[in-house]
């Protein structure tokens, strides 16, 4: 069985503990990781808690989500300036990185960007822009207002860098935060 997604693990169940918000985090990167090493450029192209579940037995994840590439909402994103086309599909703001947010898709950073949305709502219930004028010191805030693992904190600041040359590039980097190697 699929089981449930993270959306609705968190609104049934509530957050993750840090733990399994490690574990999470961990084995999304390690599924993207295997997915880039057979088809390099495959890219999902935006990543959220609707996409990811957890099965029971035994215990795994599923990503679900690359056929629609962007997932719709009810209200689209108006073009980033006059004279844009509008957007056809629009993306969940929630958990879009800034570039998507203005219709451009970046690469691998901002897959891992979505994973790292991901666990951020696994971990706090609420997505990384309810954290963005905290961006700077959200290491400490993760730490200390969330119980999160030093290491796992390090790699959610990274991740969700506003600016996305300043984030992790690629899943090995991800898991050598994660695993402190």
């Amino acid at each position: 069985a699929l089981g449930l997604s993270v959306e609705s693990w968190v609104a049934q169940e509530g957050t993750l503990s840090p733990g399994d918000a490690v574990w999470l985090t961990t084995a999304l990167l390690e599924m993207l990781g295997g997915l880039r090493a057979t088809t390099p450029h495959l890219l999902h192209g935006g990543i959220s808690p609707a996409d990811v579940f957890i099965t029971e037995e035994p215990r795994a994840l599923v990503l679900t989500g690359f056929a629609q590439a962007r997932r719709v909402v009810s209200q689209c994103l108006a073009p980033a300036q006059e004279g844009d086309p509008p957007f056809v599909e629009c993306v969940d703001a929630t958990f879009a990185p800034p570039e998507m947010r203005i219709g451009n898709h970046t690469g691998l950073a901002t897959d891992l960007y979505g994973v790292a949305a991901v666990a951020l709502y696994a971990l706090t219930g609420e997505g990384p822009r309810a954290f963005s004028g905290r961006m700077n010191e959200l290491e400490d805030v993760l730490v200390t207002g969330f119980r999160a693992p030093r290491l796992l904190a390090r790699f959610l600041a990274g991740a969700l860098s506003p600016t996305v040359e300043l984030r992790f590039q690629d899943v090995d980097a991800a898991l050598d935060v994660i695993t402190g190697r």
